[in-house]
């Protein structure tokens, strides 16, 4: 998950904010007005009623097509979050983050601070893999997100892995079939990749799955987010297509880009699955040659000369023409 600029710039502007315990900070598309404000809530027809802080306890409604952006005083120290994210620390952040974060999903149809750090938390379901209850999240960012928006895309591809990652393959098909196919320099688009490899691999797709993983390492090699779960995916699919000199390649590769980190543990295991893939490979074929070479063996004795087989069953023999004076089929009784 990146962090784009205009999250960025609102992460900026809510460090900015007094230390006055204000709710938020709204900033109006007419460029002249800055309200510092105690949020009441959000209601149905598309408005949020606040106080002004320097209205006393007047409540206003104000139309939310007319804020440009919300900068809430959040409760995270935002340096501390990104670098417990970077290290991998995702189930202690669900913990901290989750609860308190559930307020400021209501307004993802507006610039706000808060979605960098719901988009850290969404990502942290996932690589907790905590699927069933990331599904949760994801659908409610889904529903609140607009649809033209790179959070919202990078929501369902999200989805669409925690609904394969649960055996719900057919639904993890209709959420990819949302969803047109990236540009190469669209953010999501090793996700979407990523996403779609899972996917053909379940289906046993798996040349088209190469073709995503490959886009991934050709177009995303800095991208470390997605870089080393598809090179591993890569050595997966070698490995199921028998071609394992270079599923251990590949493997040895991954252990070599990512030192240091959960993937060299991943490279080994990787390795040892390749290894247990050749040794059934090898059994299955020489119990498979056995079986055809005994077959081999079994047929020149059964043949005749001339190529017929002979017919051995009883009820192919042809009994002897009957005495004189007895009935045919049945014994001559004296």
């Amino acid at each position: 998950m990146k962090f784009t600029a205009r999250l960025l710039l609102l992460l900026a502007v809510a460090a900015a904010l007094p230390s006055a315990a204000d709710d938020a900070r709204i900033y109006f598309k007419d460029n002249r007005r800055v309200w510092d404000i105690e949020l009441l809530g959000r209601t149905a027809a598309g408005t949020i009623k606040l106080k002004r802080k320097d209205q006393g306890d007047s409540i206003f409604e104000e139309d939310l097509k007319g804020i440009k952006a919300i900068a809430f005083k959040m409760p995270f120290d935002t340096d501390s979050v990104r670098k417990r994210y970077d290290d991998g620390d995702y189930e202690k952040l669900i913990t901290e983050l989750n609860e308190p974060l559930k307020q400021y999903i209501p307004f993802q149809d507006v610039s706000n601070n808060a979605t960098t750090f719901l988009m850290i938390l969404a990502n942290s379901y996932h690589f907790a893999g905590k699927y069933a209850e990331g599904i949760t999240l994801f659908e409610r960012l889904q529903r609140n997100f607009p649809k033209t928006s790179q959070e919202y895309r990078e929501i369902l591809l999200l989805k669409s892995i925690a609904l394969h990652a649960t055996n719900r393959s057919d639904e993890t098909a209709k959420v990819l079939a949302q969803l047109s196919p990236p540009e190469v320099n669209d953010p999501t688009a090793p996700l979407y990749w990523y996403s779609m490899a899972k996917l053909q691999m379940t289906t046993n797709d798996y040349y088209r799955a190469r073709e995503n993983v490959a886009r991934i390492v050709a177009f995303a090699p800095k991208d470390f987010t997605w870089f080393t779960p598809a090179l591993y995916m890569s050595g997966e699919n070698y490995a199921r297509t028998n071609a394992f000199d270079t599923a251990r390649q590949i493997a040895e590769e991954l252990r070599i880009v990512a030192p240091g980190t959960k993937w060299v543990d991943e490279a080994a295991k990787l390795k040892t699955q390749v290894d247990a893939a050749e040794a059934k490979a090898a059994a299955d074929r020489e119990r498979a040659e056995r079986e055809a070479a005994a077959k081999a063996a079994l047929s020149p004795l059964r043949q005749k000369p001339g190529g017929e087989m002979p017919n051995d069953t009883m009820t192919d023999v042809k009994p002897d023409a009957p005495a004189a004076g007895t009935q045919p089929g049945r014994p001559d009784i004296q």
